[in-house]
């Protein structure tokens, strides 16, 4: 561990962290500050969210959230949940500096000094587009199937592989 005392160990775990975070590139890793400013970036905060360090340490985390949830309120809304509950979910649309939009699923947790004391935030983040287009249109699907069922005149039933009654409408009950 080099150095020993907490001065080593500090430095210890700062080497630690940066290794951990530029080592996992699917994955945005990244401080910011309790008013919102980013504090720290990882090589995959900038391939996911397309800003390079120099560009956006110091600016608000706002900038990735989506210009309506940006106009709710949401950025502060999940800095509050983490005070709260000990994490923010942050599985919702998130935007790029380029602008296109991606389906992030993430989290944000707060790092407390020893005395309670809220010092920063740390954020995760993976794009989950494919997953969530994939379960969008699963879901478009199942509806589209439901809607089908609905309107048939004459009595219908769906079974499982097990015989058990899927769905069924009107008609046939």
């Amino acid at each position: 561990m080099g150095e020993t005392g907490p001065a080593g160990r500090a430095a210890w775990e700062g080497e630690m962290f940066r290794l951990l975070a530029e080592n996992v590139p699917d994955y945005a890793v990244f401080i910011v500050s309790p008013d919102r400013r980013v504090l720290s970036w990882s090589t995959g905060a900038e391939r996911l969210l397309g800003f390079s360090e120099q560009e956006i340490v110091g600016k608000r985390c706002d900038l990735f959230f989506t210009p309506e949830d940006a106009a709710a309120g949401i950025p502060q809304k999940e800095l509050d949940e983490a005070l709260a509950t000990g994490r923010g979910d942050d599985d919702r649309w998130h935007q790029r500096k380029d602008g296109t939009r991606f389906w992030s699923s993430g989290m944000v947790t707060p790092l407390r000094e020893p005395d309670g004391t809220v010092r920063a935030f740390a954020k995760i983040m993976r794009d989950r587009t494919d997953l969530k287009r994939g379960q969008d249109a699963h879901a478009h699907a199942l509806a589209y199937a439901e809607a089908i069922v609905a309107t048939v005149r004459e009595p219908l039933v769906v079974l499982d592989g097990d015989l058990r009654v899927r769905t069924a409408n009107r008609s046939f009950y």
